[in-house]
C-alpha cells in the first residue's frame, strides 16, 4: 500500500466521521431542545435510560458506524458492497426522519413505522457487510442493540399515551 493511498484511505475515515457525526447531531439540534416539555411528560418505560446518556451513546454509535461503513466503502469488494452502501445511507436518512417525526411532529406512530423499517435495514446491512468485512459488521451490534431498545420505548409510548 502506498502512501497516496493511504492518505486517501484515511480522508475518507475523517469525510464519513464528519458527514455521519454532522447528520446525527442535527437531530437534538433542531428537534430536541424544542420539544422536551412533550417528550418529558410522556408516560415513557422504566427502561428509559437516563436523559444524559443519550448524547454519549449516540456519539459512541455514530463512530462505529462511521468506522463501518468506511470499512465497507475501502473495501476491494465489489457487490454486495454497493447495495451495503445504499442501505446504510437509507437507514441513516431514516434515522433523521425518525428525529423529526417522533420530536417534532409528536407523531409517535409514524415514528414507530420508521423505527421498525429501520431496523430491517441495518438487520440487511449487518449481513451485507458481513460478506464484505466481519469486522465492519460487527461493529453494528451495539447500533442494532440501541435500535430495538429505541424501538421499543417507541412501542411503549404509542400504547400508553
Amino acid at each position: 500500500m502506498n502512501s497516496v493511498s493511504t492518505s486517501k484511505k484515511v480522508l475518507s475515515l475523517v469525510i464519513i466521521t464528519a458527514v455521519i457525526l454532522l447528520l446525527g447531531f442535527i437531530n437534538p439540534l433542531v428537534f430536541t431542545p424544542i420539544n422536551m416539555e412533550w417528550y418529558d411528560a410522556l408516560d415513557k418505560s422504566k427502561l428509559t435510560p437516563p436523559s444524559f446518556s443519550f448524547a454519549y451513546v449516540w456519539l459512541f454509535l455514530y463512530i462505529v458506524q462511521a468506522i463501518a461503513i468506511w470499512l465497507i466503502y475501502i473495501s476491494e469488494k465489489v457487490e454486495p458492497r454497493t447495495k451495503a452502501i445504499n442501505l446504510f445511507i437509507a437507514q441513516m436518512g431514516l434515522n433523521v426522519i425518525w428525529s423529526y417525526l417522533f420530536f417534532e411532529m409528536k407523531s409517535v406512530g409514524p415514528s414507530l413505522v420508521d423505527i421498525l423499517i429501520m431496523d430491517v435495514l441495518v438487520v440487511v446491512c449487518i449481513v451485507l457487510f458481513w460478506k464484505i468485512n466481519k469486522i465492519a459488521a460487527a461493529l453494528l451490534f451495539p447500533y442494532i442493540g440501541w435500535l430495538l431498545l429505541a424501538t421499543y420505548l417507541n412501542f411503549y409510548i404509542f400504547i400508553n399515551n
